[in-house]
């Protein structure tokens, strides 16, 4: 779960500081910044997942979809370019992961502070470098258990908290997991990776086990995305964390494909393998309780709905998800609106308690009418864990933020969950130049942070700014 992200030099991302909850709505006129914030979320997933610095940020997307200049990355303005970008977040982990080899790993701690800076790296003379991007720093830390209550300031029970944070209590806590030492006039900079300790029979002043060191300048991909069970389990559980940030884009192309009995059974964040992910829900407990639970759901968007099923075709070997209507007509998914379609995929996330981690989710009112995007809140409210209750198989440690330019769908988030996006213009480095400004509505708990001061305002002025006609329709 991602709980704060600081970003400067990305895009227009520029002295960023933003918190999270578990489900949060950025809303903001088109251009603004808000898919830049969720461009940098996965571009961090991407560093985490084992792609190396160039492929992470060709990943990243342009205005055509892909990035081939990687240089646009970097904040820039009349020509000019920053040649640093820094990014550090504030997340709660798995308290156990498994790694590439199969490898059970338990954290020591599970709410962790991560930072890295990447420079832009010339070639000299005009010349033309293999791998442009170098890390400068990288960095990961445990946040005192003593302390999660300063660092988790969204409202949630105490229960909550002490079912997703662990760790040493503030006398014994530990040092880094991962360390960048500088580059000096006698050495080059250095990233040290610790052993998490615990039995090690020799510890350094960290608390840590032997540091292995790595020359930075060298490095292809992250530290943190070679993490592995034997050497570090809590940077392979941050790891984990991390890599489960996605983008769902539902597409429904994929969420119409009927599923062979050998597809994976979890669904893509494209909705592939929604027919098997669904048959694994009911063969895993009362198929009737859980294919009604899903049509009681999917009636909330298309009215009344008899019957949801998941059809196996024993000669072809194929899983074929079906819907029934009032008058008990069966249709295949294929026939299906593309609403409908991911109305249904987002109901078998909700139920699926093996899926975890953040999600982010553009527009979620695109192919919903107008009477129904209620509906689609509430169901994206219920996928984010409850910060009332404690984080077990019934409530998932899942956090959901989404970006919205509709009043309608502004209108009916709650303000606690509320970021405005704007687009706004600044002086420094001698230049002018727009960036990304966040502001949280009056009298919530973003903007009760004393030493953290954040843009205020009124819902109304959100409603105003992105329908400035005060027209009914987004």
């Amino acid at each position: 779960m991602l709980t704060r992200l600081k970003v400067s030099g990305f895009k227009n991302l520029v002295d960023v500081d933003v918190r999270f909850g578990p489900f949060t709505c950025v809303a903001g006129a088109n251009g603004a910044g808000k898919s830049n914030l969720f461009d940098a979320i996965r571009f961090l997933s991407a560093l985490a997942a084992n792609q190396t610095l160039i492929e992470a940020a060709r990943a990243v997307r342009d205005e055509h979809g892909k990035n081939n200049d990687i240089r646009s990355l970097f904040h820039h303005a009349g020509g000019k370019y920053a040649d640093r970008m820094s990014f550090e977040v504030e997340m709660l982990v798995p308290p156990n992961a498994v790694d590439d080899l199969g490898q059970q790993a338990s954290a020591q701690d599970t709410l962790l502070n991560y930072r890295l800076d990447l420079c832009w790296r010339n070639g000299g003379s005009g010349g033309i470098v293999a791998n442009p991007l170098e890390i400068l720093h990288e960095e990961l830390r445990p946040i005192r258990r003593a302390d999660a209550k300063e660092h988790l300031r969204f409202n949630h029970d105490l229960k909550w908290r002490k079912s997703v944070v662990t760790g040493a209590p503030r006398a014994r806590q530990g040092g880094p997991y991962i360390s960048t030492k500088p580059a000096s006039a006698e050495e080059p900079r250095i990233i040290k990776v610790y052993q998490d300790g615990g039995a090690e029979p020799k510890k350094d002043k960290t608390g840590r086990g032997r540091a292995r060191e790595v020359l930075a300048s060298a490095l292809p991909r992250t530290i943190i995305s070679s993490a592995q069970a034997a050497e570090s389990p809590t940077s392979l559980c941050a790891r984990r964390e991390m890599q489960s940030w996605s983008l769902l884009q539902l597409e429904p192309a994929e969420l119409r494909q009927p599923d062979d009995f050998s597809n994976p059974a979890h669904m893509t964040s494209t909705g592939l393998h929604m027919p098997a992910t669904l048959h694994r829900l009911a063969s895993q407990g009362d198929a009737e309780a859980v294919y009604c639970q899903v049509a009681n759901r999917l009636s909330e968007l298309i009215g009344n709905v008899k019957k949801i099923c998941v059809r196996p075709d024993e000669k072809h070997e194929t899983l074929t998800l079906c819907l029934a209507g009032a008058d008990g007509t069966e249709h295949a998914a294929r026939a299906l609106s593309d609403g409908t379609l991911r109305f249904l995929a987002l109901t078998v996330l909700e139920l699926d308690s093996e899926a975890s981690g953040l999600i982010c989710l553009e527009e979620p009112e695109n192919g919903i009418h107008p009477d129904r995007i209620q509906a689609i809140l509430r169901l994206l409210q219920d996928i984010a864990t409850d910060p009332d209750e404690p984080v077990g198989p019934g409530n998932p440690l899942r956090q959901v933020i989404i970006n919205t330019h509709s009043p309608m769908v502004v209108a009916d988030v709650p303000d606690d969950s509320l970021l405005l996006a704007n687009n706004v213009e600044t002086f420094g480095h001698g230049r002018r130049f727009g960036k990304v400004a966040f502001s949280a509505v009056g009298g919530t708990w973003r903007t009760k942070m004393p030493n953290e001061p954040v843009g205020i305002v009124s819902k109304g002025n959100i409603l105003t700014y992105l329908n400035p006609l005060g027209l009914q329709n987004s």
